[in-house]
């Protein structure tokens, strides 16, 4: 009995022990799985590569180092933009049985993998497409493709949408298309064909320029009469020939558009479409390979990508070129280029408010005063050390008087030596010391309280442009809506349910709404140059601001209770008692007149102790004789030539005139002069606190109101406009309407801007500001001690 169970128990350890080395060894199998991707590529290309290093990156974020991925950047992966060689390239890639996934950016070759002949044995991923160029036509109904094992990534129309808005808005005749020269070799059928049918289809010729790999060279393929180019991306020109190219188009007066989009007019491109092309592009692609990857079938994968795309037009370059866009096209540009400006930068309200905090020249001009001030405090305390001279004299006396002291007296005398002076008691400068201490931390406090002053400026001129920003998208929206009203009218008068006056009064609507719409784009304008003032930045900079939710509020400790404030008088008045108690302990300006009341009664005291306090100084002096002359000869000094001297003086002022006596009254009266600064700023700063509770109180409920009278107006506008449509309404209804909503939809967004700014004005009341809507954290100044030394000031 006992050895069967131990041959039981001998015969568990080893099985437990196999299963923990199957488990472990399945754990170690899928913590270090192994993927090999083949890189096929049509020859060197700095925009593909630049492509393919971001898809990698993004790869690895996806992946999150659960799977090793290597890209095999072979050989005979590498077509070296010679077309015999795509085949033998593609079939390397599909026969290494150790490659488990194709990738490739170029279109010929993934042209080439739809058609494999028996089909493709890996997983195929292509680069994206612009559609015309391409056969994104392939794509089913639902998005993916019709090939197994082959997928891809298209943008629907892109060159169709980017040339019908070029030819609306320059109407040229001739169009000449620049595309790397390589891409034209490798598959110049393909592209000719697809070119010229889709510029048959818009109604104008087109002319294929095939783009060296300098500036010079291309601009030796055109002709003398360019009327307009359009520029596919330039794999084979280095970025520095690509502005040369881009410059001497400009130079001659060229109008271009390109492909790329935003980062070419960046650069100086008169328009592009595409804003976030490659990194979308990017990110979609990396997501395919992590699917299949992870097992997905590649024509399971969806191929469309919709990157963000609307007209940005540099208008620098068109008054460069002397071309004039069409206004009708100008309102669909939502993001304008203007004498070189930065376009799109991001910004938010916080992000504007640390940016002033930083860079606003008031706070420069404040550091510079507080260093003055630290400054100031090291000189005074530099009477308490030792000082320390060095000196030279040369005495001549009168002959007649050396010879009645017997010689005793040099006629002339050459000395040098040094001179120690050492305060040792000095109140006057004792007490200097600490009040210019007090000073320099009444000069950070107030420093503290510009900082401040400069977020909140900063604040409100942010939320100035976003508002302007958004009346000016609703005038956009309004002047859309007119010119739908117009073809309605229009349409009415043909089928006789109206006369031709409503066609006549949406006209002059639509003359009217465009010149509101050039009144909101110059308010847009200054409040941008103010807001760029107040961050210290170039007038030319240009910002996206973040938009802000009405529903959430600047400032989470505080969003609670508004709503229950502004129905409740109790809370209300605590409320209003608990933020003047913030204020009063938290303003800055308060603190630094404290420090200058503490700094003067210093120096009272010392003015009150003066006529008891004496001035104790050391003194020693060290000369050295060089030589002594004496009438008719020049004789050696006889003595050991050093002469020295040492002092102790002390000093006690009896009678000044007055003097002490009418000091001691100016600082008392100094003194009594900041106490009554200090009481007038706790009044005003207690009324701004109050003005701001009310203030809160009155635009947190009219925010939302106005925000409901908005929606109310736009579901009337949406009926009206219904029974306009339908004949059931006349024009004075729907002008109503119309008329209505917009200024309830103006009026929402002021009211929005309104309660925000107030929201802003009382945070600085009670000197707090939060950074994020997420943190609870809150700005607070720093403290200033007594001992706070000027040396950690950063200036």
């Amino acid at each position: 009995m006992h050895t069967d169970t131990g041959y039981w128990r001998v015969l568990y350890s080893v099985l437990a022990a196999l299963l923990l080395l199957v488990v472990d060894a399945q754990s170690t199998t899928q913590a270090s799985r192994q993927v090999q991707v083949a890189v096929l590529q049509s020859g060197p290309g700095r925009i593909s590569q630049a492509l393919q290093d971001t898809i990698e990156k993004e790869l690895n974020v996806l992946l999150e180092d659960k799977t090793s991925v290597t890209w095999r950047y072979d050989p005979e992966f590498n077509v070296q933009w010679e077309p015999t060689r795509l085949r033998s390239s593609l079939k390397a890639a599909l026969d290494d049985p150790s490659i488990d996934v194709v990738f490739s950016l170029s279109m010929p070759i993934a042209q080439m993998a739809m058609q494999w002949p028996g089909g493709l044995q890996k997983p195929v991923v292509s680069g994206y497409f612009s559609g015309q160029l391409s056969f994104w036509e392939e794509a089913n109904e639902i998005g993916h493709t019709t090939v197994p094992n082959f997928t891809f990534a298209a943008i629907p129309n892109a060159l169709r949408d980017d040339l019908e808005l070029y030819h609306k808005m320059l109407g040229f005749n001739t169009l000449h298309l620049v595309i790397d020269e390589s891409a034209i070799a490798i598959d110049e059928q393909g592209i000719r064909s697809g070119v010229v049918r889709l510029a048959d289809e818009l109604g104008f010729r087109v002319e294929l320029i095939a783009a060296k790999k300098t500036a010079m060279e291309t601009l030796r393929l055109m002709g003398p009469a360019v009327q307009a180019i359009y520029m596919m991306p330039i794999e084979g020109m280095s970025e520095v020939e690509y502005q040369h190219l881009i410059n001497a188009y400009a130079e001659r007066g060229i109008p271009t558009f390109s492909y790329v989009g935003l980062p070419d007019v960046q650069r100086g491109v008169l328009a592009g479409q595409n804003v976030t092309l490659y990194p979308q592009v990017a990110r979609r692609l990396a997501l395919s390979v992590a699917q299949i990857i992870d097992g997905e079938p590649p024509e399971k994968l969806s191929v469309f990508l919709h990157p963000e795309r609307y007209l940005v037009v540099n208008k620098t370059v068109a008054k460069r070129i002397g071309v004039h866009i069409p206004f009708d096209v100008m309102l669909e540009a939502d993001v304008i280029v203007d004498d070189g400006e930065d376009v799109g930068r991001a910004l938010s309200l916080f992000q504007s408010m640390a940016m002033a905090r930083c860079n606003n020249q008031n706070i420069k001009i404040k550091r510079a005063e507080v260093v003055q001030a630290c400054e100031q405090r090291q000189m005074v305390r530099g009477a308490m050390y030792p000082h320390v001279k060095l000196k030279a004299d040369y005495l001549q006396l009168d002959r007649d008087r050396v010879v009645d002291t017997l010689g005793l007296l040099p006629h002339t005398r050459l000395t040098y030596g040094a001179q120690l002076r050492q305060m040792l008691f000095d109140d006057t400068v004792l007490s200097a010391y600490r009040a210019e201490g007090q000073r320099y931390c009444s000069e950070l406090w107030d420093e503290e309280a510009v900082g401040l002053d400069v977020m909140e400026g900063a604040g409100q001129y942010f939320l100035d442009y976003l508002a302007t920003r958004s009346l000016y998208r609703i005038e956009q929206e309004n002047f859309k809506l007119i010119r739908s009203n117009l073809e309605l009218a229009r349409l009415r008068v043909r089928v006789g349910t109206s006369g031709p006056e409503e066609v006549l009064r949406w006209e002059m609507e639509e003359a009217q709404r465009r010149s509101a719409i050039y009144d909101r784009e110059v308010q847009m304008r200054q409040a941008l140059a103010l807001l760029n003032q107040s961050l210290g930045v170039p007038q030319t900079t240009y910002w996206l601001p973040e938009e802000i939710d009405p529903d959430k509020s600047l400032d989470p400790t505080y969003a609670g209770y508004l709503p229950e404030i502004v129905h409740n008088v109790q809370r209300l008045e605590e409320f209003k008692a608990l933020s003047v108690g913030m204020a009063l302990e938290g303003e800055p300006t308060l603190k630094a007149v404290e420090r200058q009341i503490d700094g003067q009664r210093i120096l009272l005291g010392q003015a009150c102790r003066e006529r008891h306090s004496p001035r104790v100084y050391a003194v020693f002096d060290y000369d050295h004789v060089l030589h002594e002359r004496h009438p008719g000869k020049v004789t050696p000094c006889t003595r050991d030539g050093e002469d020295w001297a040492a002092l102790v003086s002390v000093e006690l002022p009896i009678l000044q005139g007055g003097t002490l006596t009418h000091r001691q009254r100016e600082a008392k009266a100094a003194l009594r002069n900041l106490c009554h600064q200090r009481t007038r700023l706790e009044q005003i700063v207690e009324t701004r606190v109050i003005s701001c509770v009310y203030s809160l109180a009155s635009s947190y409920p009219k925010m939302h109101l106005s925000r409901a009278a908005a929606d109310y107006a736009r579901k009337n506008l949406e009926i009206v406009r219904s029974n306009y449509a339908a004949g059931s309404a006349n024009i004075i209804d729907l002008l109503d309407a119309q008329s209505q909503a917009l200024i309830q939809e103006e009026n929402a967004v002021l009211a929005v801007t309104q309660y925000h700014k107030d929201l802003l004005t009382y945070q600085r009341s009670v000197a707090q500001f939060h950074h994020s809507n997420e943190s609870s954290g809150s700005y607070r100044p720093s403290a200033c001690s007594e001992n706070n030394q000027c040396g950690g000031y950063r200036s």
